[in-house]
């Protein structure tokens, strides 16, 4: 038996670093103990899988590690071939010995890397007695749940002293243990770009990554580039649009039910691809999108939804009183949880909490000309502990009676018409492209509750608050910014930092007569 040394160690490392793209080796080298993957066809999520677990019995003598698959031919033919594949070319390890009958990789440490297939539970029952010190599942939504559940809670999770990953591409079936340590919303994951928020701090559930194979793409690989020219090909044969639910399973790698219907008709970009719904701003070292240069007569709403064990949301878009188009920009957004009065008070007015001398958000765009939020719940009391105790004021949003129908369809106007432009990457941006209508037991159209809506919400409500502010669709004064100073002097209460709107711009349904048509 040869250990490895750290030389040699740090070699393997580099070789991974430098095959893998960003959001594989982020994968890959996660120090998480439980991970989650959720990626669309040849995006290279086997690569990323066989990588994590060579790591572990490379720097581990006598290590055993388990690769699962959701027959044992599957692992033969998917991936005992990749497996010799990155031993050879990508890490050029010498002396590795394959154990062909058993799919059995051996290292020179001794360590043991097996493939196997999760066909049945008399096979899984094989895997008793063993301590396990990475374990990887692909092809999980292939895999019966009470299976999946038994393999990894009853048979290995007794004697696992490493890491345990499942992933794979998403099934039809929207449930069980692979769906909710994947599907947005979930309080079982935490994705991996949020780690370093406060209320992840210590976090000990599942670290969950998602691609796609245009990531791949993107960043270069050549052979991803080949397999998404067809991969597009097929998408136009088929006359498949963006939100066809086989395609967003398969090739895009999001859950999704076949009778799927999105709420919002986002799209990041037209049909040419220039960005639609979808900008990439630059970003200034507090976080803030900066403006598009020519934007004058520039107001900001802030909108919030309020939870504490599930996520607080609040988001912050600029538009302009003079402008035709009456486009909203997202330029800010905070996504957390556990957030209390005080916590938020220092991020909107600094950490001194001193209305002589502001920091945080209102530091950057000064008292914000629409300030709502939810009420409902536990938001009535954070929001009125945030006006009496640190002088904040929240206003309460308009929801009529069945008010969410005709405002997201207003929302949707907007975007079909290119009106609203949301951040690249931000939690708005994923709530729009993966929040599903599902039809409830009584048979009406519903949000999937399954689904994180609290970034969508925010927007609902300051779209509404911010509509009243500009020009009506057929006004000439969009063209004139004398109102403005005349509208920001307007306030009810001298204490009320928050400016109330003069009633004569119009408002939401005047806004949209002229293709209220269309929905």
């Amino acid at each position: 038996m040869r250990p490895y040394d750290a030389e040699q160690i740090a070699t393997v490392d580099r070789r991974i670093r430098r095959t893998c793209f960003d959001q594989q080796r982020a994968y890959v080298f996660d120090p998480a103990r439980y991970v989650s993957l959720l990626v669309g066809r040849g995006g290279g999520k086997t690569a990323a899988k066989l990588f994590r677990l060579l790591r572990a019995i490379i720097r581990t003598p006598n290590a055993n590690a388990l690769f699962i698959a959701a027959t044992r031919s599957s692992a033969e033919r998917l991936v005992w071939r990749d497996l010799k594949r990155v031993i050879s070319d990508s890490l050029k390890l010498r002396d590795a010995r394959f154990f062909e009958a058993d799919l059995v990789l051996e290292l020179p440490n001794g360590s043991q890397l097996g493939l196997f297939g999760c066909d049945d539970k008399g096979d899984i029952q094989k895997l008793r007695g063993i301590t396990y010190h990475a374990v990887e599942v692909d092809e999980t939504a292939s895999i019966k749940d009470d299976l999946l559940v038994e393999l990894l809670v009853e048979v290995i999770g007794p004697r696992m002293i490493g890491s345990l990953g499942i992933g794979g591409t998403p099934g039809k079936r929207l449930s069980g243990m692979f769906y909710d340590v994947t599907r947005p919303g979930s309080d079982q994951h935490r994705a991996w770009k949020d780690r370093d928020l406060p209320e992840f701090t210590n976090w000990d559930k599942w670290s969950s990554h998602s691609w796609s194979i245009k990531d791949g793409v993107d960043a270069g690989v050549e052979a991803m580039a080949q397999i998404y020219a067809v991969q597009l090909e097929t998408k136009k044969r088929e006359g498949w649009s963006d939100t066809n639910p086989y395609w967003l399973r398969e090739y895009v790698g999001q859950w999704a039910a076949d009778e799927t219907s999105h709420v919002y008709v986002y799209r990041a970009h037209d049909e040419t691809g220039a960005e639609w719904n979808q900008w990439t701003p630059k970003i200034d070292a507090h976080g803030f999108a900066e403006l598009p240069s020519g934007l004058t007569d520039v107001g900001y709403g802030i909108g919030v939804d309020v939870g504490f064990k599930d996520a607080f949301a609040l988001e912050v878009f600029a538009f302009s009183y003079s402008d035709p188009r009456r486009t909203l920009w997202h330029v800010y957004e905070i996504y957390r949880t556990r957030l209390y009065a005080n916590a938020l008070a220092k991020l909107l007015i600094g950490e001194e909490l001193s209305h002589d001398r502001y920091g945080g958000i209102v530091a950057r765009i000064g008292w914000p000309d629409v300030f709502v939020g939810d009420f409902a719940g536990a938001g009535g009391a954070l929001l009125e502990e945030l006006k009496t105790v640190y002088g904040i004021t929240v206003k309460a949003a308009d929801k009529p009676y069945k008010y969410k129908d005709n405002a997201i369809e207003l929302v949707n106007a907007d975007m079909f018409d290119g009106r609203v432009k949301i951040m690249k990457g931000s939690h708005l941006a994923e709530e729009m492209l993966s929040l599903q209508w599902v039809v409830d037991q009584y048979g009406k159209r519903a949000e999937n509750k399954a689904q994180a809506n609290h970034a969508t919400d925010s927007f609902l409500y300051l779209r509404n608050a911010i509509a009243p502010l500009l020009p009506a669709a057929d006004s000439k004064a969009a063209a004139s910014s004398a109102p403005v100073a005349a509208l920001r002097a307007i306030s009810k209460d001298p204490d009320d930092p928050i400016r109330e709107p003069e009633p004569t711009f119009g408002d939401a349904d005047s806004m949209y007569d002229s293709y209220a048509s269309e929905w």
